[in-house]
């Protein structure tokens, strides 16, 4: 008699188990297929927005409050911008281009007007971005040194986050140094972040 339950207990293990594999290929075949629509997606509105190709690297799906897609890649626009498409389920799409490509642009110049005024431990981040504004750049996107020099624009804030020396108590002086050389620049907006 334990022959026989040892033998449907084995049988009923092996049909569940069947079962399983096959929802997990279901579940496989169909994240595949989302993550492809979701480098279609991003694709197709950097090609719309910016006419650029876009080069994907990474799709990762997540699901908090909503369905949403982060997919990853580069923009072939000459300097290979690294830049993240946001896909929110159904038909929100917005992206990190713009902000990218101009604080590329902005990196080497901060960094040396930094290092001119500061006796720097670390910089931590450098950006000019519109928070979550939508984006109202397209096409062929412009130099931020030609945004600047037009006066700036008024929906972006520059941000500087880093750490210094002291300098023996010379650092005030630093500061207000540094803040005049980036409010020349024609910035709107500046919140610098030192500690």
């Amino acid at each position: 008699m334990r022959g026989k339950w040892g033998l449907v207990i084995c049988l009923i293990a092996l049909t569940l188990t069947g079962c399983e594999s096959s929802l997990i290929n279901t579940s496989s075949e169909e994240n595949q297929e989302a993550e492809k629509k979701a480098k279609e997606v991003a694709i197709q509105h950097i090609k719309d927005t910016y006419n650029r190709e876009f080069k994907v690297t990474k799709v990762e799906h997540t699901q908090v409050l909503e369905s949403r897609y982060v997919i990853r890649g580069t923009v072939e626009d000459g300097k290979d911008t690294p830049a993240t498409v946001y896909w929110v389920l159904p038909d929100q799409v917005t992206d990190s281009y713009v902000l990218n490509y101009w604080n590329q642009e902005l990196e080497p110049k901060i960094k040396e007007i930094s290092k001119k005024h500061f006796d720097i431990k670390r910089i931590e981040s450098i950006s000019y971005t519109n928070g979550t504004l939508p984006n109202k750049y397209t096409g062929e996107i412009p130099s931020v040194y030609e945004v600047l020099k037009n006066g700036g624009d008024k929906d972006y804030l520059f941000k500087w986050t880093g750490e210094i020396y002291k300098n023996g108590g010379k650092y005030e002086q630093s500061i207000k140094n540094f803040l005049e050389e980036i409010e020349e620049m024609n910035f709107n907006r500046v919140r610098v972040t030192i500690y």
